[in-house]
């Protein structure tokens, strides 16, 4: 859920990262973020943001420095109320009279 990132953004460091999900949410503009179109590519580009990192020290010391300016700016307060906002919204809805079921032979769902 991108929190990992949170963490190594507070201790000032830059995050190499795939651009899903809460990585990309967290890390923004302070780090080097990698699309994942397929699994080759995205370790080769991870790969290459990490050499790119390393032979540029102070590019690593400028993203590290914006990475913990951004957590700091986090408000986990905010971040549990939405969590906290979305279960109220999951308990408000009716509950579904059957749950749905996975034929294993093709992996489809049906829902009754």
């Amino acid at each position: 859920g991108g929190g990992v990132c949170l963490e190594a953004m507070a201790a000032g460091r830059p995050v190499i990262g795939l651009d899903l999900g809460g990585t990309t949410v967290h890390v923004g503009d302070t780090g080097v973020l990698v699309p994942a179109h397929t699994p080759g590519q995205a370790t080769t580009d991870l790969a290459d943001a990490l050499r790119q990192l390393a032979a540029d020290p102070a590019l690593a010391r400028r993203l590290g420095a914006r990475a913990r300016a951004r957590a700091a700016s986090f408000v986990w307060d905010d971040k549990v109320a939405d969590l906290a906002e979305c279960y109220w919204d999951v308990l408000a809805r009716p509950r579904p009279v059957a749950a749905p079921s996975i034929d294993p032979n093709t992996n489809t769902v049906s829902v009754p």
